[in-house]
């Protein structure tokens, strides 16, 4: 078991892909989403209240992450965007000002 992930259902598979990019010291993370109810300005924290991500993903998100978020009407442009290096969809800021513990 992972003992600095906890054990709630808090935690979905949103807050263990951020968790697994600190354990990897990714740059950058995508979560792909069926829903494109989310906009630039956006903030982790908004997209929690909201039930885009869960609740458990901000404190995960490690400091320094790139964090992305794409839906459906990124999907045309995904491949050709990889291709090139770049993430699709839309950057999110990781919080507004939150003290939260991240992982990593």
């Amino acid at each position: 078991p992972a003992l600095d992930v906890p054990a709630s259902w808090d935690i979905t598979s949103d807050s263990l892909a951020a968790w697994l990019a600190g354990k990897l010291g990714a740059n950058a993370l995508l979560l792909i989403k069926q829903t494109g109810a989310f906009f630039d300005g956006d903030t982790a924290d908004s997209l929690r209240t909201r039930g885009i991500v869960d609740p458990g993903f901000a404190a995960m998100l490690p400091d320094g992450v790139d964090f992305h978020l794409a839906g459906p009407k990124d999907a045309a442009e995904a491949g050709a965007m990889l291709a090139l290096g770049k993430l699709p969809g839309t950057r999110i800021v990781a919080s507004t000002g939150s003290s939260a513990k991240k992982a990593g």
